[in-house]
């Protein structure tokens, strides 16, 4: 899968820069996709993680409290995002401390599951955020990418993929 790394203009503010993922195969960005895909049943929801994506940028930083941290395996960095603890959405993404946040997809977590491997949806969308993470980490231990202006920007080569067999 090739994607490219690309700076929400809107999203992003003083506090923190959120990054989107631009997928060449569909030719959309994932969080776009996840916004069609649960636009229909979820509209305010999808407004209210809007809303805090643009709190985090402009406001008050990623922190941790806005975050269900842990979600993929220690060390990628892999969390996800909802409006508020009993929501149905699940937002995948990565973040870099208070600084950086980079936005996945995700989908709707139904009540009567526990953890998101039990949902196909969420599986994939999960693991296709780890691989991103995973990608993203090799490119800045080849130096091919790095952190720029405190930590709030990635700087190098944006345009990447990852191996769909890892």
């Amino acid at each position: 899968m090739k994607f490219e790394l690309v700076k929400d203009e809107i999203l992003s503010g003083d506090e923190c820069s959120i990054y989107q993922v631009y997928l060449e195969d569909s030719d959309m960005y994932l969080f776009d996709i996840f916004w069609e895909e649960n636009v229909d049943l979820f509209k305010s929801q999808l407004q209210n993680i809007n809303n805090k994506l643009y709190t985090i940028g402009h406001d008050m930083g990623a922190r941790e409290q806005f975050f269900k941290l842990h979600e993929g395996k220690p060390g990628d960095l892999v969390c996800a995002i909802y409006d508020v603890p009993d929501s149905k959405l699940r937002l995948y993404c990565i973040r870099y401390g208070m600084d950086l946040v980079v936005l996945g997809g995700g989908g709707e977590k139904p009540k009567d599951i526990r953890a998101y491997q039990e949902d196909e949806n969420l599986n994939q969308q999960a693991e296709i955020i780890k691989a991103i993470s995973d990608a993203i980490y090799e490119k800045q231990k080849d130096g091919d990418i790095r952190f720029t202006n405190l930590g709030k920007d990635f700087e190098g080569e944006l345009k990447f993929g990852y191996d769909e067999e890892t």
